[in-house]
């Protein structure tokens, strides 16, 4: 390659439009956190669904939130100050613009307690942003 084909490649890749990714969208979200505390979810550890999220997943910590319905499960989302999370799971009051992160620990989640952070939708299960 000359030279002068080099230079001419560089100028006609520059002219061709470059894939842009969509602006990030930060939204606020009121942010509450649970366990699995029987008085929160209603099951005891005995039970057979005990731990397992409405997508079947098992909870897991610094990876399970509920939901509301128009996030799918597998949904990813940053959540300002508390960081990545899945959707796994849903709950009677998760609607709108609210979150419910999965803590292991009771005393942490009440310490959270509700909070309004900024969310961002990094991807959904169906690939959009």
């Amino acid at each position: 390659m000359t030279l002068f084909s080099a230079i001419v490649s560089v100028l006609l890749l520059a002219t061709i439009p470059q894939p842009q990714e969509p602006p990030v969208l930060v939204e606020q979200y009121e942010v509450t956190a649970y366990t699995l505390s029987p008085h929160e979810t209603g099951k005891t550890a005995s039970h057979p669904e005990y731990g397992i999220t409405a997508s079947g997943a098992k909870v897991a910590e610094l990876t399970t939130v509920a939901c509301p319905p128009e996030l799918p499960f597998g949904t990813r989302v940053y959540i300002e100050g508390v960081g990545e999370r899945m959707c796994q799971d849903r709950g009677g009051a998760i609607k709108g613009r609210k979150l419910d992160v999965y803590m292991h620990d009771y005393n942490d989640a009440i310490h959270f307690g509700r909070q309004t952070l900024g969310v961002t939708i990094i991807k959904n299960s169906e690939g959009d942003r």
